[in-house]
């Protein structure tokens, strides 16, 4: 199975080719989906997102899963 970092570079790279800005919240909140061993809701994501980053809005996080 591909390491966490792996996928979290090749999915940011996927996303700028098309386009999109890479912020470090957009960052943040790929690699976390990346870590995740199984399926992961919203509320806990936000809330792993925001021990790390608190002024990252619950928004950013549901428009970011939105673009995945």
């Amino acid at each position: 199975m591909d390491r966490p970092e792996v996928i979290t570079d090749e999915v940011l790279q996927l996303l700028k080719d098309r386009g999109f800005r890479m912020t470090t919240q957009r960052r943040a909140i790929i690699a976390e989906v990346a870590r995740s061993p199984s399926h992961i809701d919203p509320t806990s994501l936000i809330a792993r997102i925001q021990a790390q980053f608190p002024d990252v809005n619950p928004s950013t996080v549901y428009r970011t899963l939105l673009l995945l």
